[in-house]
């Protein structure tokens, strides 16, 4: 299969879209990553897992916390580079597994996160489910979700322009990210579930090296990937001026918290 190939069918697991979710991506998740190990209070000895870990942003904090860490994703070059980065710590590796089905059993950890992960699923439902499942009686789920439709200032700001220029595939307005709300916490075996908005001062690339530093992470957006050279010339030339006139930029996040029943 080609890198053009594996871009096209899973952008997560191509290369180039890892390298630049490292130098763009890894740096967002691990700001609200940390506020979202501090309101939940993990101690240390805690068995934390991390769904959805990217290259490891949540697991190496919850690593450095002294807690024992499993971390996991489905693209083989993310978890690639979150193992190296878990390397230091001996109670701490990352994985590749489905996050549909766990293969994991069930009670064998005292926390479950997922960082920007769970919000982009389509099965996001039955990921809840299986974080519920693998967390011990009494312990947490949590969740770090996008509170804007697009997710990222980054992704935001391109799909924003894109959506002006009319340059959106048929469906691709179907890709918004839906809130997350209380009671699919409850419903997927919670017994209390919290949620409140979280945010943090975000870093943008230069308006003029915008589309050259985000290119094949953007490839996530519907329709970037097809677009045409004049049309790429008029969406560089919209998002120089939102990103000239718009900052300063915030990420905007809701963060869930929900309790498993006590046995």
């Amino acid at each position: 299969m080609t890198a053009e190939s594996v871009a096209s069918e899973n952008p997560w697991a191509d290369p180039a879209f890892v390298e630049t979710y490292e130098r763009w991506g890894d740096p967002t998740t691990a700001i609200l990553a940390q506020i979202a190990l501090d309101r939940t209070g993990i101690a240390a000895g805690s068995r934390v897992l991390d769904v959805g870990t990217g290259v490891g942003a949540l697991a190496v904090q919850a690593a450095e916390r002294q807690c024992a860490v499993l971390a996991f994703d489905s693209s083989a070059p993310m978890v690639e580079l979150a193992d190296r980065r878990l390397a230091g710590f001996p109670d701490a590796r990352a994985v590749e597994m489905d996050a549909r089905a766990f293969d994991l059993d069930d009670d064998s950890f005292d926390a479950a996160f997922a960082v920007f992960s769970v919000s982009l699923m389509p099965h996001r439902d039955a990921s809840l489910r299986e974080m519920v499942r693998v967390v011990r009686p009494g312990g947490i789920v949590c969740v770090v979700n996008w509170a804007t439709r697009f997710g990222s200032p980054m992704f935001e700001v391109v799909a924003q322009a894109m959506e002006e220029l009319g340059l959106f595939p048929a469906d691709g307005m179907d890709n918004q990210i839906a809130p997350l709300e209380e009671g699919q916490l409850l419903e997927a075996g919670c017994v209390t579930a919290s949620i409140e908005p979280i945010g943090a001062p975000a870093e943008m690339p230069a308006p003029t090296r915008f589309l050259d530093e985000l290119s094949a992470f953007l490839r996530a957006i519907p329709g970037f990937s097809s677009l045409q050279p004049a049309q790429l010339i008029d969406l560089r030339s919209l998002i120089a001026q939102k990103v000239t006139h718009g900052g300063p930029w915030n990420l905007e996040a809701t963060l869930g918290i929900g309790h498993v029943e006590k046995g």
